[in-house]
C-alpha cells in the first residue's frame, strides 16, 4: 500500500472536488484533468484545506453506555432516597400516633377511676365500671344500694399505737343486699393518696356479727375497725362501700 499523503483539490470549473496524492503535484507541474469535465487546472493552486478531524466517537458512545448504566449504579441511592423522605416520616408519624392514643386510653382510665364515685350510677357508664369489676381492674362502689352514715376516728383505748375506725351504713335499697367491702383510704394534708386497703365483712363486724352475710332494706350496720396508727402525722381518712 502507498505511503503517499493525499490531498483535495477542487475543479474551479465545476467545482468538483477529487483526491490526488503527492506525487501528482510534481507530475505536469501540478496540472490535473477534472473527472467530470476534462477542465485541466493547477492542483496545487486549487487546493481544498484539509478536513477537520473528527473526533473519536467511542468516547460518546461510552458516555452513552454509562449514562444508561448510570440509573443501575445509583439505585441504592434511590432506596437510601425513599428511605429517608418516605420511610422514616411513615414511621415517625406512626410512633407519634401511637403514643398519642396510648396517652389518650391512660388519661380516660384514670378519669375514669378518679370520677368513679359520681359516674358509677349513670346509665350509660354504669356497664363500663361493670366490665372493669369483673376483670378485677377496680373496685364497684356500692353507693347505689348503701349510705354511710357516720365515721368516727379516734385512738384505741388497749393499744397505745392503734387507731380505732367506727362507721356505720344502711341499706338503702328495696331488696336485701349482700354486706359490702369497705375500702379505707389514707391521704396526706394536701389530699395526696398515700395507701389504701381493703377489708372483707368477716374483718369489720364484731365476732357476734360474723354469720349475717345479707343486709335487710333499711338495716343499720355498725363497725370497727382497729388498725395501726400512720407513720404520718397528717392524715386524712377516707372510707368507701365496695361491692362484695
Amino acid at each position: 500500500m502507498s505511503n503517499l499523503a493525499v490531498y483535495t483539490t477542487s475543479c474551479p470549473s465545476c467545482l468538483t472536488k477529487q483526491k490526488v496524492n503527492s506525487q501528482a503535484f510534481k507530475l505536469a507541474a501540478g496540472k490535473v484533468n477534472c473527472a467530470r469535465c476534462g477542465c485541466m487546472f493547477d492542483a496545487q493552486k486549487h487546493r481544498q484545506p484539509p478536513l477537520p478531524v473528527q473526533k473519536n466517537l467511542s468516547k460518546p458512545t461510552a458516555q452513552r453506555k454509562a449514562s444508561h448504566t448510570a440509573p443501575h449504579a445509583t439505585s441504592p441511592l434511590k432506596k437510601d432516597s425513599f428511605f429517608k423522605n418516605s420511610f422514616l416520616p411513615f414511621l415517625s408519624k406512626a410512633f407519634w400516633f401511637s403514643l398519642c392514643c396510648i396517652s389518650l386510653s391512660a388519661a380516660t382510665y384514670q378519669l375514669i377511676i378518679y370520677k368513679q364515685q359520681e359516674w358509677v350510677n349513670l346509665p350509660y357508664l354504669n356497664p363500663i365500671y361493670q366490665k372493669l369489676a369483673s376483670i378485677n381492674q377496680v373496685a364497684l362502689l356500692a353507693s347505689d344500694h348503701f349510705r354511710q352514715l357516720s365515721l368516727v376516728i379516734e385512738p384505741a383505748k388497749e393499744f397505745s399505737n392503734a387507731t380505732l375506725i367506727a362507721f356505720s351504713f344502711q341499706n338503702i335499697s328495696p331488696q336485701e343486699q349482700v354486706l359490702p367491702k369497705v375500702q379505707l383510704i389514707f391521704s396526706d394534708l394536701k389530699g395526696n393518696k398515700v395507701s389504701q386497703r381493703v377489708f372483707e365483712a368477716s374483718e369489720y363486724l364484731s365476732a357476734d356479727s360474723r354469720l349475717i352475710h345479707n343486709v335487710e332494706p333499711a338495716a343499720i350496720v355498725s363497725a370497727k375497725i382497729e388498725i395501726l396508727q400512720p407513720a404520718l402525722r397528717g392524715v386524712n381518712y377516707q372510707l368507701q362501700l365496695l361491692t362484695p
